[in-house]
């Protein structure tokens, strides 16, 4: 027990954290991703790949946008939130970025069943819509990042915290 204390950095000497990696011949350790690091990235790369076919054209390769795009996904799917997939109708957030507004547009979408029993504009729908979209945005404050509200609709346009 004391041994998995000290491997997960408790107890450790001030200004000593736990490292995973692979000693070179001459003693130094060159860090690698943890098995858990590397099913965290997986998981997040299977999260991008959610993404609507296109999603980045007309954006260079360089463009910030593409960074906030991933860091979003990153800290949506670190508070357990998934991307919405539009090859199999799962609800989930969606991710735009619109260069004109200087930011990525988040929303929520609801299952492509809940859309299927009900029609389009009625209240639990649009309350639900509502809400997701509020709760997304709040997340994304808390995890350092603005959005301002996109009129008419229930998005919200996120940018870089300045």
């Amino acid at each position: 027990m004391a041994d998995a204390w000290v491997a997960a950095g408790q107890g450790a000497e001030p200004g000593v954290r736990p490292e995973y990696g692979a000693r070179r011949s001459d003693g130094v350790l060159s860090p690698r991703p943890s098995p858990s690091d590397r099913a965290w990235f997986d998981h997040l790369e299977e999260q991008l790949d959610r993404l609507p076919y296109g999603w980045d054209a007309g954006l260079a390769d360089d463009d910030p946008l593409l960074t906030l795009v991933v860091e979003l996904t990153a800290a949506l799917t670190d508070a357990g939130l998934q991307l919405h997939d539009p090859i199999l109708g799962t609800g989930g957030v969606c991710l735009a970025p619109e260069p004109v507004l200087g930011g990525v547009v988040v929303t929520w979408r609801q299952h492509d069943r809940a859309h299927a029993e009900q029609a389009p504009g009625t209240e639990p729908s649009a309350s639900v819509q509502r809400v997701m979209s509020s709760a997304l945005a709040e997340v994304l404050e808390l995890r350092s990042f603005t959005g301002d509200a996109l009129p008419g609709s229930s998005s919200v346009v996120v940018r870089w915290r300045e």
